[in-house]
């Protein structure tokens, strides 16, 4: 209802996050060693980027989407591939960082996961559609040909495309496509390793993809 509402729902979700994040590393890191100083480092490591500050300073929920998809690890890890997929499904309130991610329960063929997180993207798009009273295909494009109008870097290293004679649409298009299939093979390639390992390969791609 008011800006300062807003900011305090957002800052208190984004300490959220960073907890669930440190913990996140801190389980990991117990993994690894029985030295509580490698759990800790691990914490500490797990929350010390960069990219914290930067989403922060320009109220970006970059924050909330890693820690959404680090709560899909560790959901997955424990056996709880429905949480898995609510935490898949919030994290695409982020596409451009989350969609790769559907690949790593694709491959394990975790389909409860990729049902909850498809269930969770539908309600949330007719839900929003409803909201702004436009068509959910409508507003869907609308969004596609707004993201494809950017001038700037954000086609990454497809930009280049543009400058030979490719739409912006095309350029991103291909950026999709390739960092797609490169994801699908790479996960599907290193499917039997561990679920840390595995996501690795989407959070690599996806930062170039972004």
């Amino acid at each position: 209802r008011s800006f300062a509402t807003a900011s305090a729902a957002f800052l208190l979700l984004n300490l959220l996050a960073l907890a669930g994040l440190a913990a996140f590393g801190f389980h990991l890191g117990a993994g690894i060693s029985s030295d509580r100083r490698v759990a800790w480092f691990a914490a500490a490591a797990t929350v010390a980027f960069v990219a914290i500050p930067v989403a922060l300073r320009h109220a970006n929920y970059g924050l909330v989407v890693t820690a959404a998809l680090a709560g899909r690890i560790a959901s997955l890890q424990r056996g709880r591939p429905w949480l898995a997929g609510a935490c898949l499904g919030l994290a695409m309130v982020k596409p451009q960082l989350a969609a790769l991610f559907f690949f790593v329960p694709l491959v394990r063929g975790c389909w409860q996961t990729i049902v909850a997180a498809g269930a969770s993207v539908a309600a949330a798009w007719l839900a929003a559609a409803a909201l702004a009273g436009a068509s959910p295909v409508g507003m869907l494009l609308a969004m596609l040909r707004q993201g494809a109008g950017f001038t700037d870097t954000y086609r990454g290293a497809f930009a280049i495309l543009s400058g030979i004679g490719l739409s912006p649409s095309g350029a991103a298009l291909a950026g999709l496509g390739a960092g797609a299939v490169a994801t699908g093979v790479l996960c599907w390639r290193f499917r039997e390793r561990d679920l840390v390992t595995l996501a690795a390969i989407p959070a690599v791609f996806a930062t170039v993809w972004a």
